[in-house]
């Protein structure tokens, strides 16, 4: 024992003080009342961790139950009985002082006895009285019910008046039905607020009740109004017919008539006080236990039906997870995610910058800069795409507008000039040429007057202030451009260039708005696609992945631009890395094609 005591002490034990509410909404949720069919059987059921305290939760329900079902007739016999025994001593205290009153008379007046014809008057006067007081009896317990019904004035009691009208089955049986409704709405509303959808539906039960008991208080007041009127009448009758005796005996017969009244009054409240106590003797419970509450044992969890909730809730979880990501996270972010969607070759990422808004060629003003080193980076990388180390054409192009191609044209052009290499730039976007902006230069003779004839080959060639840097600009916007992207003549321009040049860059139109990209990729080696985190998504991609897959060419690459700096890695896969930091922004680009675009850079 002492061992045992000891090891108890040792443990630590936690007390949890749960509120009352609390406990009632536990015990509500887990209960369960239900009704075998065709029988006025009620199934009673609790759910708990512990089976013996539900077992005893059941007990004192079911006993609670079926002594809520005595309470209310209980209290209608004590309340009715106590009503009666008040009403017995009044009566018999009137009694009482008119026995002394009819002493007193006989013997101040010596009376001794009337003529039996006169007695036989008072008599029947006597009864009248007694009628009209019981009449006036009943009509007083109907107001007394009819007040109580209007004015709810104590909704835990019935009116003491209720005893007289009990001879009434209809009227007993609609008190009764009300009271307890009346008494279940006040057992709500501890626990519960006026606004608990019970106690609304209690108050239409009530107010249905009322409207019936109303209407048939008022029948019976007319009744009762009728019946005393009638009573008035014969009373005037037989007064009058005893107005012809002595004024003595007359005034002794009215006190005789008022103590055989209250001697009747006593007689009936003293039948109602026995019935009332015999009645109260036979109340019975009108429910009673069949069964004992008794535990059936584990009834949860459901260890399969759990597992299947779990599964159904951890796929549509996935599921919406999926349509999500698919719906609101579309954009590509990051060379790492750019290479896992594809099987093209990425060879560089060109990070933001916010100097790119007032200067194309960033790489000639910060020959430190990270934007720099990745361009440093996609000049070694082209390395690995060309087979020929000169005379290459290399084609810039983008799906969308303002994806930053030209702004990649000038400076990997501007970087391939600075390692020495005789560098031709081309502005081959004819409908909205941007290049002579960058470079600050003059759009006169171009592409467009040499392929209609208004200059020789040699009349549209530019020097630039970066050593080793020629450029071609587009020339004046023809009306008809991509017809003239088609002519012959491109092939003499780019044949006649490739040999006095290493690096041939094109600058092109978006292939995803203009289709001249797509004629001039068959004419080049390596073909650049310029993707913008800011528009990059798997369906642009996509589009790419078919476009690539459509051209013989081999040497196909894509350059990510405008990694923001929280996205920026290193990366080295396949043929090439690139860096991230910062980037560039542009404006919006036109055609005349559907696109309305500014003069930014793009």
């Amino acid at each position: 024992n002492e061992e045992r005591a000891r090891s108890a002490g040792e443990i630590h034990y936690m007390f949890k003080f749960r509120p009352k509410y609390e406990l009632i909404n536990k015990y509500k949720s887990a209960l369960k009342v239900s009704n075998i069919e065709w029988t006025s059987i009620l199934n009673i059921e609790v759910v708990d961790g512990i089976p013996e305290r539900a077992v005893r939760f059941l007990e004192v329900l079911t006993k609670d139950y079926v002594a809520s079902t005595t309470k209310n007739r209980v209290d209608i016999n004590r309340n009715t009985l106590k009503h009666i025994d008040n009403q017995i001593s009044e009566v018999v205290a009137i009694i009482n002082q008119i026995e002394s009153q009819i002493k007193s008379y006989r013997e101040e007046r010596a009376i001794l006895d009337i003529k039996r014809e006169e007695t036989e008057y008072y008599r029947k006067y006597i009864s009248l009285e007694e009628n009209k007081q019981k009449l006036r009896l009943r009509l007083s317990s109907v107001d007394e019910l009819n007040e109580y019904i209007l004015s709810n004035k104590d909704e835990a009691f019935l009116p003491p008046s209720f005893y007289i009208l009990k001879d009434n089955e209809f009227l007993q049986s609609s008190i009764n039905k009300l009271y307890e409704a009346q008494t279940e709405r006040y057992k709500i509303l501890e626990k519960g607020t006026e606004q608990a959808l019970p106690v609304s539906d209690i108050d239409k039960k009530i107010a249905n009740m009322k409207s019936a008991l109303i209407s048939y208080l008022e029948n019976d007041q007319k009744y009762l109004e009728n019946e005393l009127a009638r009573i008035n009448e014969e009373l005037l009758e037989y007064q009058r017919r005893l107005e012809s005796i002595p004024q003595n005996q007359r005034e002794l017969l009215n006190i005789e008539r008022k103590l055989s009244v209250n001697e009747n009054m006593y007689s009936f409240l003293l039948q109602k006080r026995a019935e009332n106590i015999i009645s109260q003797a036979g109340i019975v419970a009108k429910t009673e236990v069949i069964e004992k509450p008794r535990s059936v044992g584990i009834v949860g969890p459901d260890k399969q039906k759990t597992v299947v909730y779990f599964l159904s809730a951890g796929f549509l979880l996935a599921l919406f997870i999926a349509l999500v990501r698919n719906t609101l996270f579309n954009k590509i972010e990051s060379v790492e995610e750019l290479s896992t969607l594809t099987d093209m070759k990425v060879i560089a990422s060109i990070p933001y910058s916010s100097k790119a808004a007032s200067d194309y060629v960033i790489v000639d003003m910060d020959t430190k800069g990270h934007i720099t080193e990745c361009f440093r980076s996609l000049r070694t990388n082209l390395n690995f795409l060309t087979r020929q180390k000169t005379n290459n054409i290399i084609m810039n192009t983008s799906i969308y507008p303002s994806e930053g191609k030209t702004f990649s044209s000038l400076n990997l052009a501007t970087i391939l000039a600075k390692a020495e290499k005789k560098v031709l730039l081309f502005d081959f976007d004819l409908h909205k040429p941007k290049v002579h902006r960058g470079l600050k230069m003059e759009l006169q003779t171009g592409i467009s007057s040499f392929l209609i004839g208004q200059c020789g080959i040699d009349d549209m060639l530019n020097h630039t202030e970066i050593p080793n840097l020629d450029v071609i600009l587009a020339g004046p916007p023809p009306p008809n451009a991509s017809e003239l992207i088609v002519s012959e003549k491109i092939d003499e321009l780019l044949d006649y260039y490739r040999e006095k040049y290493d690096y041939i860059i094109l600058d092109t139109p978006p292939v995803g708005v203009i289709s001249d990209g797509v004629i001039l990729m068959e004419k080049v080696d390596v073909c650049l696609f310029v993707m913008n985190v800011k528009y990059a998504s798997r369906k642009g991609l996509r589009y790419l992945e078919e476009l690539s897959s459509q051209t013989t060419l081999e040497n196909v690459a894509i350059v990510l631009n405008g990694v923001r700096p929280r996205r920026w890695r290193y990366y080295y896969r396949g043929y090439g890395y690139g860096y991230g930091g910062y980037g560039y922004g542009y404006g919006s680009y036109g055609y005349g094609y559907g696109y309305t675009y500014g003069n930014d850079k793009s």
